[in-house]
């Protein structure tokens, strides 16, 4: 059986070693350490048992792990992977050419809505440096070219009129 070191892990899953240390420490990736000089040395089984039960990495199980010879295309692997995440834990185990196509249809929806979402944010963002850059002007314009000692005093008699 093929081991993994914490750096490998965090290499084929794209995350800080840190935080696979962590997965470790807390229990939610079982491990074996031989010495401390050697690391922690993580069984494919459990990765897999990890990756399985992660959301985030279920749907690259299958193309992490796929024998080199039965490889598939990426974007294919990516959708098998992606359909395997949305079934895993049901109980219907056959898949249709039917169920593919409600995923697909669903996840498109859904991607669109979320591209939608984000550029709705990039517009409001622009807005808003838009706004600042703006008073960010005004404020240099007022420390360049107003006397500072008449505003002031204008500032504090406003304070004493109250």
């Amino acid at each position: 059986m093929k081991e993994y070191t914490v750096q490998q892990i965090s290499k084929l899953l794209k995350t800080n070693p840190e935080t696979v240390r962590r997965w470790i420490r807390s229990g939610k990736l079982s491990a074996v350490q031989d010495s401390r000089k050697s690391g922690n040395l993580v069984s494919e089984e459990a990765l897999k048992k990890f990756m399985y039960e992660s959301p985030k990495y279920a749907g690259l199980v299958a193309t992490i792990f796929a024998p080199a010879n039965l490889a598939l295309p990426i974007a294919l692997g990516s959708l098998m992977g992606s359909v395997m995440t949305a079934i895993y834990g049901q109980k219907k185990t056959k898949v249709t050419s039917d169920y593919i196509e409600g995923y697909l249809c669903k996840e498109i929806e859904r991607y669109e809505k979320a591209v939608e979402q984000k550029k709705k944010t990039i517009e409001q963002l622009q807005t808003e440096v838009l706004s600042d850059e703006q008073q960010l002007e005004n404020y240099k314009y007022a420390l360049h070219n107003l006397d500072l000692n008449t505003l002031a005093n204008e500032v504090n008699n406003s304070l004493r009129d109250k």
